[in-house]
């Protein structure tokens, strides 16, 4: 029976400076149409927005925490990121954002901060505003136009140091650039992130980044969702029904299969119906036959 959604906290950590206004701004726009994508997808997503200046630590804004609202997004994105200023707000002096002539833009650094103290492994354990969820997976997603400022100024700890880190905790979204067709500088740690840890990369130059986030969301959320089948299915056998209802293979209203996790996906009039016990109602069950490779 399905009884709940697929928990999902997803940890945007942008880059501030000068440099990628245009391209936040494009952010912002795509992420609209992609919340609503996500609003009719068996996913209960959380949103949270941080900076890339490590003075900040990876953290979300005090007044917001995780929340559900595109509107607040827009807020957060537009306040903290394109239009961000270490003065004239009620957030100076405790929201960092450093732009100019030598702004520091250090994600990996950020993240990692930030993951450690939402997960409670820090020293400093998070209020209840800024904690991840036990269920929930993560997915944090880097959009920059630099390389990792981290990995650049410092050497050791190299990338493998927060690969190790990263791997097991969180999927990471890389939408950089490749220092060729797009952009001066080639974003390659964050793109070797995102392959460590089962992501992908998508430059910030492409037109189709929404149909890009909504796909690797998905899978993110079938992969650490509650379809996980016990044995490896042989696909062309796979038949799949609710109780009287046969479901068809599709990307709009059925199933995908994701042969990685042995897990399945439902959208559009294939998900099946959550647990109400208000109601008394069970969720509604998934049916699921197959033949394997003996």
């Amino acid at each position: 029976p399905f009884k709940s959604r697929t928990a999902m906290e997803l940890y945007w950590v942008l880059d501030q400076t000068d440099t990628m206004r245009d391209d936040n701004q494009k952010l912002a726009n795509t992420a609209r149409g992609l919340l609503s994508d996500l609003q009719s997808l068996p996913i209960d997503f959380r949103l949270g927005v941080t900076n890339m200046d490590p003075r900040n630590k990876g953290r979300l804004d005090r007044n917001v925490g995780w929340h559900r609202k595109g509107s607040t997004f827009d807020s957060e994105l537009q306040n903290r990121v394109i239009n961000c200023s270490n003065s004239g707000s009620s957030t100076a002096g405790r929201w960092k954002c450093s732009r100019g002539a030598s702004p520091e833009e250090k994600g990996l650094q950020a993240a990692r901060d930030g993951l450690r103290y939402m997960m409670g492994s820090a020293s400093q354990q998070p209020q209840s505003f800024e904690a991840t969820r036990n269920d929930a997976h993560i997915v944090t997603m880097f959009a920059t136009d630099e390389d990792a400022g981290t990995i650049r100024s410092s050497g050791p700890p190299l990338v493998s140091d927060y690969v190790k880190f990263f791997q097991g905790k969180t999927t990471v979204l890389s939408l950089g650039t490749d220092g060729q067709s797009c952009g001066n500088e080639d974003t390659q740690a964050y793109r070797h992130m995102a392959r460590a840890t089962g992501g992908a990369s998508i430059t910030l130059c492409s037109n189709s980044i929404q149909p890009f986030l909504r796909q690797r969301l998905i899978r993110a959320a079938a992969e650490h969702g509650y379809y996980q089948l016990n044995e490896t299915p042989i696909p062309l056998t796979m038949d799949v029904r609710k109780p009287g209802t046969s479901i068809s293979r599709s990307t709009q209203d059925g199933y995908r299969y994701y042969p990685n996790t042995q897990s399945l996906f439902f959208s559009g009039s294939a998900v099946p119906e959550l647990q109400n016990q208000q109601q008394s109602q069970p969720g509604e069950p998934i049916i699921v036959i197959y033949d394997t490779y003996q």
